[in-house]
């Protein structure tokens, strides 16, 4: 920081300790809100790889190998290592072979990503224990990740899987 911009978030400091407000977060020179270490892991990418593409074995290009995952569905335990993670991935393309994952919304914040996603597919193998239906089905998926040198290295998502039975299973 320079000797200008130091005596500058000095004095915002002293004024906020003046009127006891908090100072705000000073970004050193140099530096901008795209220097986020989320903002550069493209999510839309491992979406379009791994699940649009039909290709688990890219989970690695996007995910530590220790990743932990905290949860998938309700009721449902989560895991560690990306092997978990392609098995996942692997039983959800065989259930549903043409499975689609739309991107609708993304929130980046310092090391954490924030996504909402809508799954569609058509039932033709089995899940969650109902055989294949043939069905189309669409279901949302909210998840929280934690990204760590450029990869997703903590997971917490749900997927609306009462929303997928219930498609699966009316008549």
């Amino acid at each position: 920081m320079t000797r200008a911009g130091l005596t500058a978030a000095l004095s915002v400091g002293l004024l906020a300790v003046s009127f006891g407000c908090k100072p705000l977060p000073q970004v050193a020179d140099g530096e901008t809100e795209a220097a986020r270490p989320t903002e550069d892991f493209d999510y839309a990418a491992y979406i379009e790889a791994v699940y649009n593409k039909h290709d688990p074995e890219a989970i690695d290009r996007f995910f530590s190998p220790s990743v932990k995952v905290h949860s998938v569905a309700p009721d449902a335990e989560g895991g560690e290592g990306t092997a978990y993670l392609k098995d996942l991935a692997k039983n959800l393309i065989t259930a549903f072979p043409d499975v689609k994952l739309s991107v609708d919304e993304v929130i980046r914040d310092k090391d954490r990503l924030a996504a909402r996603v809508t799954l569609e597919g058509t039932h033709q193998g089995a899940f969650a224990g109902i055989k294949p239906t043939g069905k189309r089905v669409k279901a949302a998926n909210f998840a929280v990740y934690r990204l760590a040198n450029g990869k997703i290295a903590e997971v917490w998502s749900l997927t609306d899987v009462a929303a997928l039975t219930r498609q699966l299973t009316q008549k």
